[in-house]
């Protein structure tokens, strides 16, 4: 699935100190990197406290089988034809964020922010 944030072709605050530290085609290499599994989590994180409607249509957590065998190599294309364009997260890390979310909503002071 597509990021908007990622595929605005204005640059970021972060490309912007990437562009002051180093030079420019360098830095646009940087630009063009895949987003690190931190990167990826954080911007999981960032739709289910802001935008829980965004990340529930965006998401969806991983199944766990052993695509080893035939039955769940056929079991995982499976769920992946169910979830459709939604990005899948592995199961500990949709918790995980889950867990993260539930702790912030649960914090007065980042509801009061």
């Amino acid at each position: 699935m597509s990021d908007p944030y990622r595929d605005d072709h204005r640059p970021s605050i972060t490309q912007l100190a990437k562009l002051d530290a180093m030079p420019p085609l360098h830095a646009r290499a940087e630009w063009r990197k895949a987003p690190t599994a931190a990167m990826t989590l954080g911007t999981a994180l960032h739709a289910a406290v802001l935008m829980p409607e965004e990340f529930e249509r965006r998401y969806v957590r991983g199944v766990q089988v052993d695509r080893r065998t035939k039955e769940g190599k056929a079991r995982w294309e499976a769920f992946l034809a169910e979830a459709g364009d939604r990005e899948v997260l592995d199961p500990d890390d949709h918790d995980a964020v889950l867990a993260m979310r539930d702790g912030v909503r649960r914090c007065d002071a980042a509801g009061y922010l």
